[in-house]
């Protein structure tokens, strides 16, 4: 979380992901990640992934977490804020695992 905090691009970065659930696609990681590559089809579906997407699920709790704080919100450029809340579907963001 402290990456988070301290850089703004990182942070902005996260915070444009909102409000979609943060994916871990790792084929070789199934505690951190989903177990699937993102390149397979059954990683757009949680019923089907093989692993426990921890880091994905604790990067999503840690953006909506520092969502709620007016100090880091106030720091979004209009274009970040206009990105949130569209309410559009289009595919999961991931964090993809170069291994």
């Amino acid at each position: 979380m402290f990456q988070f905090t301290q850089n703004g691009s990182f942070r902005r970065y996260l915070f444009k992901t909102y409000p979609k659930r943060l994916i871990y696609c790792s084929p070789t990681s199934t505690f951190w990640g989903i177990g699937l590559s993102k390149e397979e089809k059954e990683s757009l579906d949680p019923t089907k992934w093989k692993g426990a997407n921890k880091l994905g699920d604790l990067l999503t709790k840690v953006r909506d977490e520092m969502m709620m704080f007016d100090q880091y919100l106030a720091t979004l450029t209009d274009d970040v804020v206009a990105t949130l809340n569209l309410g559009e579907e289009e595919e999961p963001p991931t964090i993809n695992d170069t291994n």
